[in-house]
């Protein structure tokens, strides 16, 4: 099951969200996907301070078991987006 937050705004029921996704597929393995891009209300690259809140909530509900993994979309927006691609980049440091 791939998982997106289209709108920025989703993002105030992620965890909500996430459950719900987590109840509706019993057992099956959950993909959160990220865009680089704003694809919900503008077309503007994604704020990186969206980008690291979405992956830190990754983080925990990869470490509890809820999540399998991360899918990012944005390949092709790295060089049009340089702000985006870098906070993605910095949050997977480890």
């Amino acid at each position: 099951m791939n998982f997106w937050f289209w709108r920025k705004d989703e993002l105030l029921t992620f965890d909500r969200d996430i459950a719900r996704c987590a109840e509706l597929f019993p057992g099956k393995p959950i993909l959160l996907g990220l865009f680089m891009h704003d694809y919900g209300f503008s077309d503007i690259g994604n704020m990186p301070e969206l980008l690291k809140y979405q992956l830190k909530k990754a983080e925990i509900y990869i470490k509890n078991g809820t999540l399998e993994g991360l899918v990012i979309l944005g390949d092709r927006e790295i060089a049009k987006w340089p702000a985006a691609a870098a906070a993605i980049k910095e949050s997977l440091r480890i």
